[in-house]
């Protein structure tokens, strides 16, 4: 066995055994409870006669139906689309190109949960989810800071709060009402033990709502 190789190993065993000791402290500012979603709760889930659009929705083989529409049983009427066709999916579309099949400003919520992450260019689909939302309708999307590879070959992206900010801006017509971390988690590395003394989430959610109308192009900014 090579030197090399012993050292190498030393280390993860030192980063395991380190790592709760060198966590940091939990951030006040973040939580577990995703409180973008309970803010979206609380503004849609008692309203009667509501148009909801959630994207990626598409029930995979050994995993539960994704789709949503149970916490919001007043809606008139709840849609869930994906890029293929399958159980829980209404309309197959390509988030890219959300409203050449969806009308514009033609729904109050358009949601997106641990979708984000697998679409090819995000910024796009922001874009597209702006468009086909009502001027005073709600944005939410979850995906990941920090997470496992899955979903492969189309597992493209993991977003900062930020990032999520940038996607989303003010001059895309729309207002941020909530983007936080959850899920406070731990990132172990063998060879880098010192990234256990940063903070990393496995989740990020937005909430945004549209106050203005929406650009015909994504609003690039420095």
């Amino acid at each position: 066995m090579s030197d090399s190789y012993k050292i190498s190993g030393f280390r993860r065993r030192a980063a395991a055994w380190l790592s709760p000791l060198l966590a940091p402290k939990p951030d006040p500012r973040t939580q577990d409870l995703d409180h973008a979603w309970l803010a979206l709760e609380r503004r849609l889930a008692n309203r009667e006669g509501l148009e909801i659009l959630e994207l990626g929705t598409r029930q995979r083989e050994g995993q539960p139906l994704l789709r949503r529409d149970a916490l919001f049983p007043k809606a008139k009427r709840y849609v869930g689309l994906d890029q293929e066709t399958g159980a829980g999916v209404d309309i197959v579309a390509d988030a890219h190109r959300l409203s050449e099949v969806v009308e514009p400003e033609s729904f109050d919520a358009v949601l997106a949960l641990s979708t984000f992450e697998h679409i090819k260019y995000p910024w796009l689909a922001a874009h597209e989810m702006a468009k086909v939302t009502k001027q005073g309708g709600l944005i939410y999307v979850m995906s990941h800071q920090s997470f496992v590879l899955h979903g492969a070959p189309h597992d493209y992206w993991r977003f900062s709060a930020n990032g999520f900010r940038a996607l989303f801006p003010e001059s895309m017509g729309l207002t941020v009402l909530q983007c936080l971390y959850t899920r406070p988690c731990l990132i172990v590395a063998g060879e880098d033990p010192l990234q256990t003394q940063g903070r990393s989430y496995l989740c990020v959610s937005i909430l945004v709502r549209k106050d203005g109308p929406t650009p015909e192009t994504f609003p690039y900014e420095l």
